[in-house]
Parts: C-alpha cells; structure tokens; sequence
C-alpha cells in the first residue's frame, strides 16, 4: 500500500500551523521541512518548537546518558493555548513560553 503523503499538496493549503517536534525525534526530518515549505509559500502563522526530545515530545529531559535540565521541558499546553489564542480568537499573540532550541545554549520558538 502507498503511503498517504501531502508534502506536493502544501501549496494547497492555507492555515496557521503549531509545527512541533524534538531534536531527537527518528521523524523529526518533516516537522522542520514542512514548516520551511508551509514558510516559503507564503503561509501566514507558521510557528516551529523544537526541544532536545526523542518521539514523545516534551516528555522527558533526558535522551540516553545525557541530561539537558529542568529546562528542557517545557510548558508545552502553554504554547498551544497561546498560538491558539492568536489564530482561534485573533488575541495579541504573547511570550512564547521557554522554548526548545538548546543546540547553542539559548531557548527559542520560531
């Protein structure tokens, strides 16, 4: 059976998107790609959260030995609830909550 795939179709489609995924996830490679694709289209409310975790998002702040602090969780419902309350109820949008780009030291949401 062919997998269902949508990565031709982006053009297609126009809607705010909360891409998220961890530096360690085995199918991260999409998460970032669709957001340059959804970007480079010229989609409005494109968001990408990246944090140092494997498939389960945000569920633990270690990834074999290594250890990335209390920090690398996040207030992940935060970040939801406020990037839906910018594109659902067109509120102001707020401080991202700390984010998840530890790769030099430093937190972002894009």
């Amino acid at each position: 059976m062919e997998p269902v795939r949508y990565q031709h179709r982006i053009g297609e489609i126009d809607l705010p998107v909360l891409h998220v995924s961890g530096w360690y996830d085995d199918e991260q490679i999409g998460t970032p790609a669709n957001f340059a694709a959804m970007t480079a289209a010229g989609r409005a409310g494109q968001r990408l959260l990246m944090g140092p975790w494997g498939h389960r998002v945000n569920s633990s702040r270690t990834i074999g030995d290594v250890d990335f602090g209390p920090e690398a969780l996040i207030d992940l419902d935060r970040a939801i609830l406020s990037f839906l309350d910018e594109h659902v109820r067109g509120a102001a949008p707020r401080p991202a909550p700390p984010g998840a780009d530890l790769r030099h030291g430093r937190r972002r949401m894009a």
